[in-house]
């Protein structure tokens, strides 16, 4: 089972997604996905260290992402810790769910290239499930 959450970033300038990872476990969707962007001509974030994930205070983002560009590859036991409540994806994962992955367009982007950037993303996702 895969879980999909979709939203905007009003900071970003390109697509990009998080995929948490559960100990040992490769990721799954991310290079997929931003191949299909890629080739759909989408802009995607060149995330950086710096970039702001959201992050706790406190914690080092390094000790949770590894950043790709176009994706934040998540330590699924990291962040569960770092948080007091869990952000949706993991709080799937962890009743459950195989995979969850958040994906992020860029809010100062016109809308219909918004939704054309999403629906890329879930197709892709979707022909990539296990």
């Amino acid at each position: 089972m895969l879980a999909i959450d979709l939203h905007e970033d009003f900071e970003a300038d390109g697509v990009y997604l998080y995929e948490p990872l559960r100990a040992g476990a490769v990721s799954h969707y991310a290079a997929p996905i931003v191949r299909a962007l890629d080739a759909a001509g989408m802009p995607v974030e060149d995330l950086r260290e710096g970039f702001d994930l959201g992050a706790p205070a406190g914690v080092d983002p390094r000790d949770m992402y590894t950043l790709r560009r176009g994706a934040v590859l998540v330590d699924y036991d990291a962040e569960v810790r770092a948080f007091p409540g869990l952000p949706h994806g993991l709080a799937l994962m962890y009743r459950g769910t195989a995979a969850a992955l958040t994906i992020e367009t860029p809010r100062l982007r016109p809308w219909d290239e918004r939704i054309a950037a999403h629906r890329v993303a879930v197709t892709t996702a979707l022909a990539h499930t296990l």
